[in-house]
């Protein structure tokens, strides 16, 4: 199963990476010696990377697996690659959202001292339409003021209520988001500029320059974001103007094999992040990097 896991993602990997070169196909180096010698780099460039992916773990499966050249560095002798590969855990996925969904109906309902504070609020609101209209049918905009600022205020108190019964709702949710469902990675080569907000240096073996960044959010109840890690392959260096966390690579186009650095990026459960790092091969990529 694993094999064929493997055959579907090498055959994948082959169907963007044609789509990929096609893109660039057409933009002229120069001279036909020139954009074979281009294509044949972008195509080894592609091979090297497709090597450090790692293996979706059982049960999982491969949602995206592309690969994009940059067109405004194809030309280049270190053209500016991203591998975008992510998987999806769909069993977890469904389970979370199922007992979530559940818990929200819950979770989500009023109050019985809500709903009565909403049912004279909103008498007071229908109440005051009525000379509100009349105000403005007689054009006497200074009461039909009046009585617009106390429709807002009502309708202020109101959405203060919904707001309580919305905060109960992701409070007890919580739980619930559907974590470690979704992983999403980046392998980017020759990235000269990196900015690592609110990011933390952290120890793993065998990875020389690793960063834990703190931005796990919730884009929507059902959509969870895991914090992001980020480890560096290559000359980094810190930028004078910016906090510790801007790097820069000085690009060159003299490396032999056209790579000046790897950056990988995974977004994912820590625990998980860890375990798919762990089977990429650091000394590869310490090969591969100057």
């Amino acid at each position: 199963m694993g094999n064929r896991r493997y055959v579907w993602s090498f055959i994948g990997l082959l169907w963007a990476m044609s789509l990929s070169v096609s893109a660039t196909a057409n933009i002229d180096c120069g001279n036909e010696k020139q954009n074979l010698k281009q294509h044949t780099l972008v195509q080894t460039l592609s091979q090297q990377i497709a090597q450090l992916i790692p293996e979706a773990p059982v049960g999982w499966q491969i949602t995206k697996n592309e690969l994009e050249i940059h067109p405004e560095s194809y030309c280049s002798a270190t053209p500016r690659l991203t591998h975008s590969w992510d998987i999806e855990y769909p069993e977890n996925l469904i389970n979370s959202l199922k007992k979530m969904q559940t818990h929200v109906t819950r979770s989500a309902q009023l109050t019985a001292e809500e709903n009565q504070q909403l049912e004279k609020l909103l008498k007071k609101n229908f109440a005051l339409m009525k000379p509100y209209v009349a105000a403005l049918e007689k054009k006497d905009l200074d009461t039909a003021r009046d009585h617009q600022a106390e429709i807002v205020e009502i309708r202020q108190q109101m959405d203060k209520i919904y707001a309580k019964a919305d905060k109960r709702m992701l409070e007890k949710t919580e739980a619930y988001l559907p974590k470690d469902s979704r992983v999403s990675m980046q392998i980017i080569v020759n990235e000269p500029y990196v900015l690592l907000q609110k990011a933390e240096q952290i120890q793993l073996q065998n990875w020389p320059q690793i960063y834990q960044l703190d931005d796990a959010k919730r884009v929507g109840i059902s959509d969870w974001q895991e914090p992001k890690i980020v480890a560096l392959f290559g000359q980094w260096r810190a930028h004078k103007s910016h906090q510790e966390t801007a790097l820069v690579n000085k690009i060159s186009d003299r490396n032999k094999n056209g790579i000046n650095n790897i950056i990988i990026s995974i977004r994912a459960d820590q625990h998980r992040a860890v375990e798919l790092l762990g089977q990429m091969n650091t000394n590869h990529l310490n090969d591969l990097t100057p």
